[in-house]
């Protein structure tokens, strides 16, 4: 979940927001870091602008894990469907997601424009 959120950042993830955004205490998440940062998935920089802020971004061994985590969950999810759901059922649920995608969405730049 900390490798997702730091790469749907796009170059502005550090730690405040990581935690905010995962509801995570700010402790436990510098735990979760550190473990990452040693497995060299994720490397930290100085902000360009303050210096005392921390900017967090994946490595390419850590883009590389997101991608097959996500391509797993993705072929889980495909076979979960069509298993237990008939055709009509499929695209309800396809259709769902498309709206729950632009909530999410809507949600984000809402937030965003209230910092």
């Amino acid at each position: 979940m900390v490798l997702g959120a730091i790469q749907r950042a796009e170059g502005q993830a550090t730690p405040a927001n990581i935690a905010a955004d995962l509801e995570l205490r700010s402790s436990n998440l510098a735990q979760v870091l550190g473990e990452l940062n040693q497995r060299g998935l994720i490397k930290r920089a100085p902000d360009a602008a303050d210096k005392r802020k921390v900017r967090l971004s994946l490595t390419d061994d850590g883009i590389a894990l997101v991608r097959e985590t996500r391509a797993k969950r993705d072929a889980w999810l495909s076979q979960a469907m069509k298993a237990c759901l008939s055709a009509e059922e499929q695209a309800q649920l396809l259709a769902a997601g498309e709206l729950i995608r632009r909530l999410a969405l809507a949600t984000q730049s809402t937030a965003k424009g209230d910092e």
